[in-house]
């Protein structure tokens, strides 16, 4: 498999499955634009207070909720592809040169450095308090973090190539990767659990839904795959007419949106994998968004707002010549775009 884009929903990380409306427009305005200066690598982070977005080039910026700047950094020789996590009182995220970083939210001071000795491509995830959990992409290997100290708390054996995101639920993690299977560990110490095997072509290259033991997850051949951790049983596979290789499922408890290399946006039956509706948009999308009864989605830097009922399409705005997927916080939709922008929609 080669080394693709992967971009997985923000801080909300691969373990959040959908997110509040908090009152979004029907058709919202750009509220404000903020320019970083050099393209955005992974979905902005946010919290109830700042939006947090960074470059390819290693530039990071936290901005509140109005646009304006409360801290930027340039960290010379990073490389920032994925998002940032915003805790209580860091922003964590992984360089591509391995290096995991922590700056202190209230001012962007560097609080502590982690080597992976690999390179990082997926986001940071939350494990426990106090913990957080990111993979070594050419190795496969979780590494375990003190968010407080930088200190490793654990690390897993190597498995194979992973280029998207682990999702953490209850006390486990788990990842898809090139061994066409989805890998389960404890939280607590890395024990390896199990790995539940996806076949021929189940290659994985995105993030993985998880909501209590379901873990959902789109494969290399095109099949959208639904597993239970606990017993390691497929539980339905539905294969569109193409890959989904590169968009991470995202799921409401009662529907699976799952968008394909080829524009092709599903809404699946969470319970059964049988279709609901498909709608074609434009170009590859991005990992789509839940939001109440709405679907959020990107591609060729067009954001979307698909009716969750029935996949027509609402409403859109073209943000860039690409954008990445879209974060929801505080009743705004946060999206940056390849033209360096970070941008707010909302209602006016």
């Amino acid at each position: 498999m080669t080394l693709e884009r992967v971009v997985v929903i923000a801080a909300f990380a691969a373990s959040i499955l959908s997110c509040p409306a908090s009152g979004l427009p029907d058709k919202p305005a750009l509220l404000w634009q903020y320019r970083l200066g050099s393209e955005v690598g992974g979905a902005p982070a946010a919290d109830a207070a700042i939006v947090v977005a960074a470059t390819v080039d290693g530039k990071l910026a936290a901005v509140d909720h109005q646009g304006k700047a409360l801290w930027e950094r340039k960290i010379e020789g990073a490389a920032f592809d994925a998002s940032a996590l915003i805790t209580d009182s860091h922003i964590i995220i992984g360089s591509a040169t391995g290096l995991l970083y922590a700056f202190k939210k209230e001012s962007g001071e560097t609080a502590w450095t982690y080597s992976t000795d690999d390179t990082i491509q997926g986001n940071v995830v939350m494990t426990g308090t106090g913990r957080a959990a990111v993979i070594g992409q050419s190795m496969g290997s979780i590494h375990c973090i003190d968010t407080t100290t930088g200190k490793r708390i654990w690390k897993s054996e190597a498995t194979s190539r992973c280029d998207g995101s682990p999702a953490t639920v209850d006390d486990k993690i788990i990842f898809g990767n090139c061994d066409a299977a989805l890998h389960v560990y404890s939280a607590s110490d890395g024990t390896k659990l199990r790995s539940i095997t996806l076949g021929e072509d189940g290659q994985v290259a995105a993030g993985v839904a998880v909501r209590g033991h379901i873990a959902i997850a789109g494969t290399h051949g095109g099949s959208m795959v639904c597993a239970d951790m606990d017993s390691g049983t497929v539980l339905w596979t539905f294969t569109g007419r193409d890959s989904f290789t590169h968009a991470t499922p995202v799921s409401d408890g009662k529907n699976v949106i799952a968008a394909s290399n080829a524009g092709t946006v599903y809404c699946l039956d969470y319970s059964t994998g049988e279709i609901k509706w498909q709608t074609e948009i434009d170009g590859q999308p991005e990992s789509p968004v839940i939001a109440a009864e709405n679907v959020l989605i990107s591609a060729n830097g067009v954001l979307a707002i698909l009716s969750l009922e029935t996949g027509h399409k609402l409403w859109s705005y073209e943000v860039s010549d690409d954008a990445t997927s879209p974060v929801v916080s505080g009743g705004l939709i946060f999206i940056a775009g390849d033209d360096g922008t970070l941008n707010a929609f909302g209602a006016k």
